[in-house]
C-alpha cells in the first residue's frame, strides 16, 4: 500500500502553534524564546494556554527536545545529513 509523507526537517521547525480550545484563536510562539515559565494567553479570550496540558512546562521541555536534537545534529554533521520528522498524510479514503 502507498502512502504520501510530509517530512519536516529539524531546522525548519521554529513554530510551535497553539490553538485556544475555548474560542479556537491561536498564537504563534518562537520555540527558541520558549523558556521554563513562559506564559502563553489566548489573544481573543485571555484564557492561559498553558492550563490545557498536565505540566506548565511542557511547551519548553518541548523546545528543549528540538534544540537538542538541533545540536546533536550539528555536533555530527561528518555523520548526519538530516535529522527529518515523518507525518503520513490520510489518503482521500481515510477522512
Amino acid at each position: 500500500m502507498s502512502e504520501t509523507v510530509l517530512r519536516i526537517l529539524i531546522e525548519e521547525l521554529t513554530t510551535l502553534r497553539i490553538v485556544c480550545k475555548r474560542c479556537e484563536s491561536s498564537i504563534d510562539v518562537v520555540i527558541l524564546k520558549i523558556e521554563p515559565g513562559s506564559k502563553f494567553l489566548c489573544p481573543s479570550c485571555g484564557g492561559d494556554l498553558r492550563r490545557a496540558i498536565a505540566d506548565p512546562d511542557d511547551y519548553s521541555r518541548l523546545a528543549e527536545a528540538i534544540r537538542n536534537i538541533r545540536s546533536i545534529k550539528s555536533r555530527d554533521e561528518a555523520q548526519i545529513k538530516s535529522v527529518e520528522f515523518v507525518v503520513p498524510q490520510k489518503g482521500e479514503g481515510d477522512r
